[in-house]
């Protein structure tokens, strides 16, 4: 089964691509991934608790996640998209 199986499905895909390569940095679909855990952790302060709700084995994996420069990234999407309206 594929994840994105109607025509506006891959239309918004493709939109979300262009928008994506307009970033002032370099976005990877995994950048959700790592924007989640950062996010979690932030609210918690928990690393077991991020740790777990990755599934990562190790916390050293779910340390390499956690991104401290995070909260830069979102201040700058937050201004290109409020410079876009």
């Amino acid at each position: 089964m594929q994840v994105f199986e109607t025509p506006n499905a891959h239309a918004f895909m493709l939109k979300m691509l262009r928008f994506f390569k307009k970033l002032p940095f370099k976005f990877q679909s995994h950048n959700f991934r790592t924007t989640t855990l950062t996010d979690l952790y932030n609210e918690t302060k928990d690393i077991i608790t991020v740790q777990r709700f990755a599934g990562h084995r190790s916390i050293k994996t779910t340390q390499g996640y956690i991104k401290k420069d995070q909260l830069k990234v979102n201040k700058q999407v937050a201004a290109m998209l409020r410079s876009r309206k």
